[in-house]
């Protein structure tokens, strides 16, 4: 594979906040793509829109990177060549009054641990009505239907799982820019 370019651009959802500023109030972007931040109507930034990204180029390569796997473990993985998405729910759930439930319920399933989540739920501020709801919502992993964190997903490259793990850190503090991205030795051995 060699990448010379990426544009992607959303022009429905464009913002431009000037660096160490922040976005308050609107959703930004679309639901199957947002951060966790715009979904809780909180601060959002740059760092925001790292995240989408990180979900966009989460693929899941096989070890030799290129070929397609069995995904019965990690259920609706984003395979962007066949248009399945990570945070894709069902039609009634994604247009439901509630739909961030299960939308964020995946973000945590897939991508939180007890610091990134304790960072979320930290600048989200115990104000947002939505700080209880997260609370509880963690909650609802039981035996019978437990969190499957992506980075247990064994057919997943590790240093694309290391690359999108910190893309895709809850805790907007610990997430990595994009220019770190961009120097992810993932990035140099896909080329």
């Amino acid at each position: 594979m060699n990448v010379k370019a990426v544009q992607i651009l959303d022009l429905e959802d464009t913002v431009i906040v000037p660096p160490g500023k922040w976005l308050r109030g609107p959703l930004c972007g679309n639901a199957i793509w947002r951060s966790p931040e715009s979904w809780r109507r909180s601060r959002q930034n740059q760092a925001s829109d790292d995240f989408s990204f990180g979900i966009v180029v989460w693929q899941p390569f096989s070890r030799d990177r290129y070929s397609k796997v069995p995904h019965s473990n990690c259920p609706q993985m984003i395979y962007v060549m066949v248009n399945e998405i990570v945070f894709r729910v069902n039609d009634n759930q994604l247009t439901a009054d509630d739909s961030w439930y299960y939308i964020l319920r995946r973000h945590i399933s897939y991508f939180a641990n007890e610091d990134s989540f304790n960072g979320f739920l930290q600048h989200i501020g115990k104000e947002n009505i939505f700080f209880e709801r997260l609370v509880a919502l963690v909650g609802t992993f039981t035996p019978g239907e437990l969190r499957q964190p992506s980075e247990t997903w064994d057919h997943v490259d590790p240093d694309l799982w290391d690359l999108v793990g910190k893309m895709t850190n809850l805790d907007l503090t610990r997430r990595i820019t994009e220019r770190e991205a961009l120097q992810h030795r993932w990035f140099s051995q896909a080329s």
